[in-house]
């Protein structure tokens, strides 16, 4: 999939150069996605993917912003391509067509 870097709002990034320790996106993303996939609440999401509380912060900020819908837009479109189907749905398309 490559770097989540051009997802993130360059406000989230200059917010990120004042802490002291860096926030690794990969691990961030990779706990929501747990999350969405287990059903599991915030506070058990494991230390694997560093603190809740700094997966829950990212998750508010990219769903205000758009960020977080902008990445599930990709994963889906790669998961259709992936799988041999087209990356826009056929339904969407003949919407589209009728409107």
């Amino acid at each position: 999939m490559g770097t989540p870097r051009p997802f993130v709002a360059k406000t989230q990034r200059a917010k990120r150069r004042a802490r002291t320790s860096p926030v690794n996106l990969r691990r961030v993303i990779n706990g929501l996605l747990s999350l969405l996939e287990t059903g599991c609440q915030w506070a058990l999401l494991s230390e694997d993917f560093g603190c809740d509380k700094t997966v829950n912060a990212s998750f508010n900020t990219w769903c205000k912003d758009g960020t977080f819908k902008r990445i599930q837009q990709v994963l889906t479109r790669e998961e259709r391509l992936r799988q041999g189907r087209l990356s826009i749905p056929m339904s969407y398309l003949l919407l589209k067509r009728l409107a």
